[in-house]
């Protein structure tokens, strides 16, 4: 007598690792991390700035820790890059400090790297005209006229500087103060300007960074 058949079972097999991170479709990704899509981030370009920031910076160092200075640029543009930024944000990073602190003229960066990356590095460039306490009201008027982009490298230059300044104190603590609370007023501002919730993660982290309170919004 022919004994019948079991039927055959499915095997089961444990998802490999890519599948267990990767998203479904209709899930929404994090706030912080939504603002720019993958293909927005060009290595290629990205390297490209990368080079030319080091090289602009060669001989330059960081006062608080005397490292070669392009660590502070490739620090905030690791950052933004953590949050889900793209190049339109991450090549500002790695430029932001360029004209403001080497001879390198505008026309050269245009000539490199487009228009639009050198108006964002423009916003967030100092007057050389201006000094002390006029130059630190300045700064933080002009954020007023930034765009998106600027808003998001000042933000995340303020947390890089703050925390070299809290680890490394290069100053007494009376200009230490006098620092930490331009930078909060200049906080203040970017709160004012760039939508909270579009940037949540970035802009916790900076108030953490300067020990501030999340303003209150009045909504009409």
């Amino acid at each position: 007598m022919l004994q019948a058949k079991e039927p055959r079972r499915r095997r089961h097999t444990e998802p490999s690792n890519e599948q267990r991170s990767r998203p479904a479709e209709s899930e929404e990704p994090p706030i912080g991390r939504s603002m720019v899509d993958p293909h927005c981030l060009n290595t290629a370009s990205l390297l490209d700035a990368c080079v030319f920031a080091t090289e602009q910076h060669k001989e330059q160092k960081r006062k608080s820790s005397n490292l070669p200075y392009i660590i502070h640029p490739m620090r905030l543009a690791r950052m933004g890059a953590g949050l889900g930024y793209g190049n339109d944000v991450l090549i500002p990073c790695m430029l932001h400090d360029v004209l403001e602190d080497t001879e390198c003229s505008e026309e050269l960066m245009t000539e490199h790297f487009g228009a639009a990356v050198v108006e964002t590095v423009k916003h967030v460039t100092k007057d050389p005209n201006l000094h002390g306490e006029e130059s630190k009201r300045a700064q933080e008027q002009d954020i007023y006229s930034y765009n998106t982009q600027a808003c998001i490298v000042k933000l995340l230059d303020i947390i890089d500087n703050v925390d070299s300044i809290k680890c490394r104190p290069i100053w007494g603590p009376e200009r230490t103060e006098a620092y930490l609370q331009h930078k909060k007023a200049s906080l203040d501002i970017l709160f004012q300007v760039l939508p909270y919730d579009d940037h949540k993660v970035l802009f916790d982290i900076a108030f953490e960074h300067l020990d501030m309170e999340k303003p209150v919004t009045l909504s009409m």
